[in-house]
């Protein structure tokens, strides 16, 4: 979930937001939940959207409590695409007061190029000529470390079976790669690289991700992530 307002500065409605899987019959399409939750000391009502984006009504929304509307994110136009979200509702003018204000909010949802990612699926032979092929590619690279409170919580031993499945599972959670030459559910083994391959909406361009994982040792396991694509990317 990533949060889109805060509730202290919207009369208490907090927007936070998910996106997730794509579309039926529509590969650059994705669905994101949106939700809304009442941080005020009021209830929050006829919430409905101004502009942009269109849900059905909510009537209220009381004090501590939430509503999730299901909306559609066109991603064809890549990094550019985008959701304006715009609502309209009745918030108390005051607190501890049964007099209400229309007021207003909106947020504007962006995908990540995890979320722009259709799976591409590649032998490993052909993952690895197309590593070495794309002459226009641009990497990036970063390494990070994993299961050092674990390691620190049974005596210095890092259990490596178990994170050497959990970066494939986040790494799957967080875009729609499909996994070249293994199952998903196979573990990425130490000394020995695993790869994922998509293509992004909007340009189709291919994006190739390899991960390796080092030897355990008392900070834990290390990952490294190479991320190789035909063109310039952020976030």
């Amino acid at each position: 979930w990533r949060r889109g307002l805060h509730g202290w500065k919207e009369h208490g409605l907090e927007v936070d937001y998910a996106i997730g899987t794509t579309v039926a019959g529509s590969p650059c399409s994705r669905n994101v939940t949106v939700r809304l939750t009442n941080r005020g000391q009021a209830p929050l009502l006829n919430i409905r959207p101004e502009q942009g984006t269109h849900f059905e009504r909510v009537p209220q929304i009381d004090p501590q409590k939430s509503t999730e509307l299901v909306l559609h994110l066109d991603c064809s136009l890549g990094r550019e695409s985008k959701l304006l979200l715009s609502l309209v509702f009745l918030a108390p003018l005051a607190t501890g007061t049964d007099v209400s204000q229309e007021t207003r909010a909106s947020l504007e949802i962006r995908p990540t190029v995890g979320d722009l990612v259709n799976p591409d699926r590649l032998t490993t032979e052909q993952f690895l000529a197309e590593e070495q092929g794309l002459g226009g590619m641009f990497a990036q690279e970063s390494t990070f470390s994993v299961g050092q409170q674990s390691a620190s919580e049974n005596g210095g031993v890092v259990n490596v079976s178990y994170w050497a499945l959990e970066v494939k599972k986040r790494i799957l959670g967080t875009a729609n790669f499909a996994v070249v030459g293994a199952m998903p559910s196979e573990p990425i083994l130490v000394g020995k690289p695993a790869y994922f391959c998509g293509r992004l909406c909007g340009s189709n361009e291919r994006v190739l991700l390899k991960v390796s994982l080092s030897p355990p040792d008392q900070t834990g396991v290390t990952a490294v992530l190479r991320l190789a694509f035909e063109d310039t990317l952020s976030g």
